[in-house]
Order: structure tokens, then C-alpha cells, then sequence
């Protein structure tokens, strides 16, 4: 009798322990404020039509695409963050030499799978200097919720979850999902490390705690080990936001 009821109050305490950790899981996922961003560039060649003024000109778009999330709304305004090289996305040099002019523009896929025109709002000033890989895009203003900042960053060993696009995968609402471990600021300072596997497409996307709170924002990962992630960490994306978000 005693084994039993013993078995019975650990087995509830499973029970109870797995529930918590459920809704843990699913209070970060906050799916609603995701996008996925697509980057055009559209690349124009002309060719003058002989014994005439006339030139003939084709223009062909090349897309890429990341990840990222809506983190404030102001006045007529929403504003998308993601990562610096979504928006400063370059052709090779093999290709650009075929062409004669080059102009880009943006759109979202936001979680209801609307298609939205964005512009450019700004790319970090440190981008090239320090590597923070941070971009904001500006759109009309979207009747979808933010993602907030966490006031403080991540500590050691904190399970942490991130929402993304690798290698293109979007079926609205719902962005690719993942969970791993916090693993520490990298020696730079400027860049923190999580041990979430991702992939080409995942850059931008956001990296949030257990209460969905904004931490870090996705830009590379470990050609060899794809579960070493690199964010942009916690205290850059409060500086950038700060002075470009006021």
C-alpha cells in the first residue's frame, strides 16, 4: 500500500512538472509577432537598339529571404527587426558585372500570410565596423502584437527558444520552432552563442526566454557544428534600439 501511494504522488508530480513545462514552452512562442523577411534586388540591363535611339531594358529580381519579428509600433508606424546582411543582401561579382543598375525593396510575410511592402529604416551604424548584424524595416502600421525586450540578459545555462525560417520554411502562423541552451558572450563582446541548430534563412530571427521576452537575434552559425548558433547579443539590441526606436 505504501509502495503504491508512493509510486502514485511521484507519478502526479511528473505529471504536474511536465504540464508547467508545457505552458513554459508555449508562453515563449509568440508566434503572432514573427515575419519573414524578403530582401529584392532588382538588377537592370540595357541594350541600345541599332541605328536607333532606343534601348531595350530587362530587369530580373533576385530574392533572398530571412527571419524576424515586430518589436514597435509608433504613430502610423510598425517596425520589423532583423539581422544587417538581410538588408544589405549583395550579388557576386559574376552577376553584377552583367548588369547595369541595381535598386531594392523589401516585403513580409507577417503570421495571418499577408504580403506587406517595407522600407528600410535603418542598418546598424557598427554594422561593418563591430558586427552588429541589426537592421529595422519600417511598414504601415500592422494590427499585430510586439515582441518585447527582456529587461535583463540571459543567464548561463538558460533554456532559451528561438522562431525562424531555415532555408526558406514558412507556413504561417507558424515559423520553424526550437529550443536550447543559453551557452555565454563569445569573446568578441559583441555576440553570444546558443545551441539551437539552424540554417540559411534563419538570420534575423528572434531568440526569446521563457516568457517570450526578446534576447538575441540569429545572424550565423557553425558551418561544421550547426547547433552553435550566433546571435547579436542582449545589450547591442538594447543600444540599437534605443537610439533608433525614440
Amino acid at each position: 500500500m505504501h509502495t503504491y501511494v508512493k509510486l502514485s504522488c511521484l507519478l502526479l508530480i511528473g505529471l504536474i512538472a511536465g504540464c508547467a513545462s508545457l505552458q513554459q514552452e508555449r508562453k515563449a512562442f509568440k508566434v503572432k509577432s514573427y515575419v519573414k523577411v524578403f530582401s529584392h534586388i532588382v538588377a537592370t540591363k540595357c541594350v541600345a537598339v541599332k541605328d536607333t535611339k532606343e534601348s531595350i531594358c530587362t530587369e530580373v529580381d533576385f530574392i533572398s529571404s530571412g527571419s524576424g519579428s515586430i518589436v514597435h509600433h509608433k504613430k502610423n508606424h510598425t517596425f520589423i527587426l532583423t539581422a544587417a546582411h538581410v538588408c544589405d543582401a549583395e550579388l557576386k561579382n559574376e552577376i553584377k558585372k552583367e548588369f547595369d543598375e541595381f535598386s531594392r525593396k523589401f516585403r513580409i510575410q507577417t503570421s495571418e500570410d499577408k504580403f506587406v511592402d517595407v522600407e528600410l529604416s535603418v542598418i546598424s551604424p557598427e554594422f561593418k565596423s563591430k558586427g552588429v548584424d541589426l537592421c529595422l524595416l519600417r511598414a504601415s502600421k500592422l494590427d499585430l502584437p510586439i515582441l518585447h525586450l527582456a529587461k535583463e540578459k540571459p543567464k548561463l545555462g538558460e533554456r532559451v527558444y528561438s522562431m525562424a525560417s531555415p532555408t526558406g520554411a514558412y507556413n504561417p502562423p507558424a515559423p520553424i520552432l526550437a529550443s536550447g541552451h543559453y551557452s555565454g558572450e563569445n569573446g568578441s563582446g559583441f555576440q553570444s552563442v546558443i545551441t539551437i541548430a539552424h540554417a540559411p534563412g534563419s538570420s534575423g530571427g528572434p531568440v526569446v526566454n521563457s516568457r517570450g521576452e526578446l534576447i538575441g537575434v540569429i545572424f550565423a552559425v557553425n558551418e561544421k557544428l550547426d547547433s552553435l548558433t550566433l546571435c547579436v547579443k542582449h545589450d547591442n539590441i538594447r543600444k540599437f534600439l534605443d537610439q533608433h526606436l525614440k
